[in-house]
């Protein structure tokens, strides 16, 4: 799943930003 969202974020998607942004809060909480 994350490496689905680091290609669509690499291809420009606007929407990508924001799940990468979701990503990183959540990798916050678990480290």
């Amino acid at each position: 799943t994350y490496l689905a969202i680091v290609n669509e974020y690499l291809k420009g998607g606007d929407d990508t930003k924001l799940l990468m942004i979701l990503l990183t809060e959540e990798a916050q909480q678990r480290f």
